[in-house]
């Protein structure tokens, strides 16, 4: 998984092309002003590894149109209300595209001293914007602060955020992306999925591969995945369905909350309400210290009940006798159907409901 860009490994190099500007506005001292760079022929090959560094700002990534040369295109932004220093960065603000080893560099051009480099990533700061036609090659983006948008990319992808937000379609290959704080969403991808999280919102869509999401305070959706998914989380909560190849969680105080699992379902739990709908032969063993475990098998599935719970209740169907006495208290016991696959679950203090 990539890691989020650290402002102390930015490198600060001499541009080897000359990149020529065209003005396009300049305005009063507090308002925003912007200055586009010419189009910029990139030279890429498919055997080539694309690297987008930056500070704030934007990166946009599409595949090349056939016949098409692959160009850069980019623009920097100073935003209304500058703060200090934001104004001579701003006019020192460019960038570079170098080549080493077959690795294809995108990188900006600007302070010389780690400091300013500092002060870039905060607000009212310069930003540069870039966007990026090019033949699909595995890709790497380190942004700190802003968004990056990729879609139709039919290689590797990872992209590492301090802040923002991460949106990606109808893509192929593995994919990873890190952001501490924002928003990540992932429509349709063709690959191994891996998400990591810390406070924001996740959405997972349309995926043919196994997906992972570690979160600690995120919400996350994951919806119509044709692979194994595993959630980790600490507060976060988890919803969506259509999940055909197991669902593995390991969360804490966060709710799971999934609508349809066709696959062995294995979870840990500290404190959570878990709803579970499944589809096909039940395959569940779920530990949870506190909280309510509701489990609705798949019509005409008999499962082999394994519950046991130390402080609580458990509520079944009526064709399974469960013992009427306070404290600890246990069911083994087959629900009626054909008989194919059991439930475990074990809990200290909640509900568990077989509906």
């Amino acid at each position: 998984m990539s890691r989020v860009i650290a402002l102390s490994r930015m490198p600060v190099v001499a541009s080897l092309l000359a990149l020529p500007l065209i003005l396009m506005s300049v305005s009063q001292a507090n308002a925003a002003r912007e200055v586009r760079f010419k189009e910029f022929p990139l030279e890429i090959s498919a055997e080539d590894r694309l690297v987008v560094q930056g500070i704030r700002g934007s990166v946009k990534i599409v595949p090349v149109a056939a016949g098409k040369t692959p160009v850069i295109k980019a623009r920097k932004v100073l935003p209304d209300n500058p703060k200090g220093g934001a104004s001579e960065r701003f006019d020192a603000l460019s960038f570079t595209v170098r080549r080493d080893h077959g690795v294809v560099t995108v990188e900006p051009r600007g302070p010389s001293a780690r400091q300013d480099w500092i002060e870039w990533s905060r607000p009212g700061q310069p930003e540069l914007h870039v966007e990026i036609e090019s033949p699909a090659v595995a890709t790497e983006v380190f942004y700190h602060s802003g968004s990056v948008t990729v879609s139709g990319w039919k290689d590797d992808l990872a992209i590492s955020l301090q802040e923002g937000r991460v949106q990606t379609s109808a893509g192929e290959g593995k994919l990873g992306i890190s952001v501490l704080r924002g928003d990540i969403r992932v429509e349709k991808q063709d690959g191994a999925v891996t998400v990591e999280n810390h406070a924001g919102k996740i959405a997972v869509t349309n995926v043919v591969g196994d997906v992972r999401v570690h979160a600690f305070s995120s919400e996350t959706a994951l919806n119509s995945i044709k692979g194994s998914v595993l959630f980790r989380s600490k507060q976060g909560y988890a919803s969506g369905g259509k999940i055909e190849g197991g669902f593995e969680f390991d969360t804490g105080r966060g709710n799971v909350n999934i609508n349809g699992v066709e696959g062995a379902i294995r979870g840990v739990n500290v404190e959570a309400a878990i709803t579970l709908q499944l589809s096909g032969e039940s395959d569940v063993s779920i530990e949870t210290d506190e909280g309510p475990v509701s489990i609705r098998p798949a019509a005409g599935i008999g499962s082999l009940l394994k519950l046991s719970i130390e402080e609580g209740g458990i509520i079944a169907p009526n064709s399974v006798q469960v013992p009427r006495v306070s404290g600890p208290k246990s069911v083994v016991a087959r629900m009626n159907g054909t008989p194919k696959g059991s439930i475990t679950v074990r809990s200290k203090r909640g509900t568990i409901r077989i509906r």
